[in-house]
């Protein structure tokens, strides 16, 4: 269970330790990374909150997984 927490905060985690430090984050990602990357933390807190995790959840995690991989090697 804390599995989930760690990888679903950490981009939070930094945006919030930039803010307090005053220090502007840069995440480098292109526009489309960064949707995807909005995308996920929606799923991952859909998936975090749901009462029992489905087949269903997974196989969307595993969709976005697979769309970032294509992403990497698309020019």
């Amino acid at each position: 269970m804390a599995r989930r927490r760690t990888v679903g905060l950490t981009i939070p985690a930094i945006l919030v330790i930039g803010l307090i430090t005053g220090r502007p984050v840069i995440l480098g990602e292109s526009p489309a990374n960064m949707v995807l990357i909005c995308i996920t933390l929606v799923m991952t807190v859909i998936t975090y909150f749901a009462p029992r995790t489905t087949a269903v959840h997974g196989a969307v995690h595993l969709m976005l997984f697979g769309v970032y991989g294509v992403l990497i090697f698309a020019p």
